[in-house]
């Protein structure tokens, strides 16, 4: 149908007048509860932090939170109050347990331009703002919400200005505010209300129940290091298999002891491991396995013997080479190539966009186009697009691409169209390949498409990077051949992990600069020794720092790199756009994948293939 016949099909959802077509209101959605992935929040609470400009209380995280969550606590939202969740994530938030205060490990190091507090605003202005907002909300406020009034108020956080926990602040000025436990507060003039003695009362009531308790409370052993070197020895022998999970480890011991590993040992378990090797010898990046010394005969050892024997055929050069050629032959893209074209030509035949030009990415642009690996991603560059705020103007979009698209001839026959918000996804019948289809507004030039990345939230970034389609492609696909029959087969090996999520499984893009980077850190530069580094990459990928240096990749010089950006692990920075880190535990967790590199058995498929190859 036209898209005249389609609307008109719609009577429900849109109406005409005249020529002119409008969409019917849609009812708002009944409210449902703030339910957030861990990526979700973590990105809330990092611009929540970074947004202060300085040290952020916890209370004053939990209030801002509330305030852009409808009401909603981290706890309720991602299941651990904020204490917990910051110190869950020590890898980009820095906890004080002193002030009880956060910042972004980002922002440690840098010197504040000024010793005067934010604005000119000093600790009676505190004072008198806390006292005008208790009267007016009051007579008794949570300290949180306290904290994210002012925040509305002022733009500033309390702490910024007096460099103290808010209950701290309070505490010292007993003229003015009463206490109530660690989290109300209220005015001293305000202490002879009812309200306010019944809260005391409860307050005093409670204390004496805990007191009355605290006499029979579980108190957890001393350990020692050598104590728990011992424990995580016995642990590793009960698994009775050749490596251990790091984690599942300290999981074990938290069951076991009601103490964390770091608590006892005062670093990252991985790092407690590593300095004792006369017992422990790290697999990769992230298990642990017992020495031969001090596991003696190992109850999985001989399961775990010869496993990478079990194929007839080990992997060369030379057979590498044949299984590209295998995984990539000629006629199979052709085939591909044909069909891509033909999308493009359905795409522009069927488009309600101000279409300016269509640009074919991902595998089909690079020249990397491989059984089992998503096949393109084609970005319609669109006229008279907002330049920023992705994500309130291109979701709905999408869906009424997803709506047309799915009524439309699209020149090749499509089983299936989605899409994820960023994105739409289509399943071609012919081999089930997958195609991604983005939208990009037009921007004068790089500088100012880097401008507005820069100013958008840390949360909205994501959707700027298919506007960088074109420099991304263009690095890739002028590699040497060797260079691209190795991403192909990383490629390939990738798409048949058992990544769990999204959010643990990397993106083409981050595989191929890793293949890209093990290129240039390897002597003998053959297919074969690219691949087995960049495997080793991957197994290790939690010390993995990549930033081109010396090596004429990136298309900036080192200066530009976005300072931020220094100080993360892992990191592998755009070679076309230094303020973002491709591995940004934000965006990627790496564990699932340096787990699957980790295995004895990782080359496995590969070397299935070869066998199969070879021997037909």
């Amino acid at each position: 149908p036209t898209l005249l016949e389609f609307l008109q099909a719609h009577p429900d959802d849109f109406e005409f007048e005249g020529d002119k077509v409008t969409a019917k209101p849609v009812p708002a959605p009944e409210p449902t509860p703030v339910k957030l992935t861990t990526r979700e929040a973590v990105l809330a609470v990092q611009h929540i932090v970074g947004g202060a400009g300085g040290p952020l209380s916890i209370e004053e995280v939990e209030s801002q939170f509330q305030l852009t969550h409808n009401g909603a606590t981290l706890k309720e939202a991602a299941g651990h109050p904020a204490s917990v969740f910051v110190k869950g994530h020590s890898a980009i938030f820095s906890f004080s347990p002193e002030t009880r205060t956060v910042t972004l490990k980002a922002q440690q190091g840098r010197s504040s331009p000024s010793s005067a507090a934010p604005g000119g605003k000093d600790e009676a202005f505190v004072v008198s703002e806390f006292v005008r907002i208790i009267e007016a909300f009051g007579p008794v406020m949570y300290i949180s919400s306290l904290c994210g009034k002012f925040i509305q108020r002022n733009s500033v956080s309390v702490t910024s200005i007096t460099k103290a926990r808010p209950h701290d602040f309070l505490a010292r000025h007993p003229e003015q505010f009463l206490l109530i436990g660690t989290g109300d507060v209220t005015l001293k003039k305000f202490e002879g209300l009812a309200e306010v003695k019944s809260m005391v009362e409860a307050h005093h009531a409670h204390r004496s129940r805990a007191r009355e308790q605290a006499d029979h409370r579980f108190v957890a052993p001393t350990m020692t290091e050598a104590s728990v070197v011992e424990e995580f020895r016995q642990l590793i022998q009960e698994a009775k298999a050749p490596f251990v999970p790091i984690p599942t480890l300290c999981g074990k011991f938290m069951t076991r002891h009601h103490q964390p590993v770091g608590e006892i040992v005062g670093v990252r378990p991985a790092e407690f491991l590593r300095r004792h090797p006369e017992v422990f010898s790290m697999v990769g990046a992230g298990h642990v396995a017992l020495c031969k010394s001090a596991a003696g005969k190992h109850p999985g050892a001989a399961n775990g013997a010869g496993a990478e024997g079990r194929a007839s055929v080990e992997l060369t050069a030379e057979v590498c080479r044949v299984v590209d050629e295998h995984l990539a032959g000629a006629d199979f893209v052709s085939s591909a190539l044909h069909d891509v074209h033909s999308l493009v030509e359905g795409l522009q035949a069927n488009s309600f966009l101000a279409v300016q030009e269509v640009f074919v990415g991902g595998a089909a642009g690079k020249g990397l186009i491989c059984s089992d690996v998503p096949l393109a991603e084609i970005v319609l560059f669109v006229a008279q697009l907002p330049l920023t705020n992705h994500s309130k103007w291109l979701p709905p979009m999408l869906d009424s691409m997803v709506a047309i698209t799915s009524a439309c001839n699209l020149h090749v026959e499509v089983e299936q169209v989605k899409s994820t918000g960023s994105s739409i996804t289509l399943k071609l019948a012919h081999e089930h390949w997958h195609v991604s289809v983005h939208l990009s507004p037009i921007y004068d030039s790089s500088e100012e498409l880097l401008k507005h990345m820069q100013a958008a939230p840390p949360a909205g970034r994501g959707y700027f990077e298919t506007s960088l389609a074109k420099p991304r492609t263009a690095l890739i696909q002028g590699q040497p051949d060797h260079v691209k029959a190795a991403m192909r087969l990383v490629l390939w090996w990738a798409s048949h992990q058992k990544f769990s999520t999204a959010f643990t499984t990397p993106t083409s893009y981050l595989v191929e600069l890793c293949v890209l980077h093990a290129a240039h850190e390897v002597e003998e530069p053959d297919v074969y020794e690219i691949l087995l580094k960049c495997i080793d990459l991957f197994s290790d990928f939690e010390t993995l720092r990549v930033t081109w240096k010396d090596t004429q990749v990136a298309s900036y010089p080192q200066e530009e790199i976005w300072r931020p950006l220094l100080s993360q692990e892992p990191l592998v920075v755009d070679p076309v756009n230094p303020h973002c880190n491709l591995a940004d535990a934000n965006f990627f967790d790496y564990y699932e994948l340096s787990r699957a590199a980790s295995s004895p058995d990782a080359l496995q498929g590969l070397r299935r293939v070869a066998a199969h190859v070879m021997h037909h």
